[in-house]
C-alpha cells in the first residue's frame, strides 16, 4: 500500500527537519514530529481511507480538484485525540481539539489548507500514504521566506495555522493519503471554538446551529472565568462541576 521509498528527498535544499521542541515551535511557529506514528499503523489506517473510496459519497470531492476530503472521519477525531499530548508537548501549549479531515489527493491535485478560520490556530498534517512519487513537499512561508517539508508517511508537521500560509504545488504522484488535525489553545481567546462548533468530537457539523454553539461557549467560558459554577451548557440542569468539568475534556463539549 504505501510506497517503498516515501523517504525525503537526500538534498538538505528539498527539506526541513526541525526538532519536535517547544522552544522551537514558540519562536518559529513550526515543528516536525518525525515518528509520530509507526509504519505499520500508518499502512493500516491508510487501507482504511483507500477503502472507504467505496462507498458512495463517504468523502466530499473537492471543487476542480483531484481530491476528496472527509470531515470528522472516526479515524480522524480519534487521531485528534490519541497525537493530541504529543503535539501539545510539541508547541508547550494546553491544546483543544476542533475537529479532523482525512483527504485523498490524486494526481493533478493542488494543496493549500484553508487559513484565518480560528479552529485553524494549531494544524497538524499527518501522511499515511504516497504512491508514485517520493514525497509532496508542503510549504509554509515563515518570516516572509518559503520553507519546504518533504514529509514521509508517518511524520507530522504542526504549525500556527492562523500565522502561517500553506500549500502544496501540484501533485505528481498516483495517491496521496494525509489527515488533517485542528485545535485552539485551551487558555486562548479561541477556546470557545472547541469541537468546531459540535456538541463532540465524531458528531456531524450542523452548519445551522455551528454559531449558536460557538456563543453560548464563549458565553460560558467567560463565566466559569469569573469564578461562577454556572448551569452546564449541556443542557442536564446540573452545575458544571458535577457534570462536564468532571469529564475527559478533551473528547465532549
Amino acid at each position: 500500500m504505501t510506497s517503498s521509498s516515501p523517504g525525503r528527498p537526500a538534498t538538505q535544499s528539498d527539506s526541513v527537519s526541525t526538532p519536535a521542541t517547544s522552544e522551537s515551535f514558540s519562536k518559529k511557529g513550526y515543528a516536525l514530529l518525525e515518528r509520530a506514528i509507526s509504519s505499520s499503523d500508518a499502512q493500516r489506517y491508510s487501507a482504511y481511507a483507500l477503502m472507504n473510496r467505496q462507498h458512495p459519497n463517504y468523502y466530499a470531492q473537492q471543487p476542480g480538484q483531484a481530491s476528496a476530503s472527509r470531515y470528522g472521519d472516526v479515524l480522524g477525531e480519534s487521531l485528534l485525540v490519541n497525537l493530541m499530548p504529543a503535539i501539545e508537548a510539541a508547541t508547550g501549549l494546553a491544546l483543544l481539539p476542533c475537529y479532523s479531515a482525512l483527504t485523498i489527493c490524486q494526481h493533478g491535485a493542488l494543496d493549500a489548507p484553508p487559513s484565518g478560520h480560528a479552529a485553524h490556530e494549531i494544524t497538524a498534517l499527518l501522511v499515511l500514504d504516497v504512491q508514485g512519487v517520493n514525497s509532496w513537499p508542503f510549504w509554509l512561508k515563515v518570516a516572509g521566506e518559503k520553507k519546504p517539508f518533504s514529509l514521509r508517511v508517518g511524520e507530522l508537521l504542526v504549525y500556527r495555522g492562523n500565522e502561517l500560509e500553506g500549500w502544496r504545488e501540484k501533485f505528481d504522484g498516483e495517491i496521496w493519503a494525509q489527515v488533517a488535525l485542528h485545535y485552539v489553545d485551551a487558555n486562548g481567546e479561541h477556546a470557545h471554538y472547541r469541537f468546531d462548533g459540535r456538541r463532540s468530537l465524531g458528531a456531524p457539523l450542523d452548519r445551522a446551529q455551528q454559531d449558536k454553539v460557538i456563543a453560548q461557549r464563549k458565553e460560558f467560558d467567560s463565566a466559569l472565568a469569573e469564578g461562577d459554577d454556572c448551569l452546564c451548557f449541556c443542557g442536564s440542569g446540573q452545575v458544571y462541576s458535577s457534570c462536564h468539568g468532571l469529564r475527559q475534556p478533551s473528547l465532549s463539549a
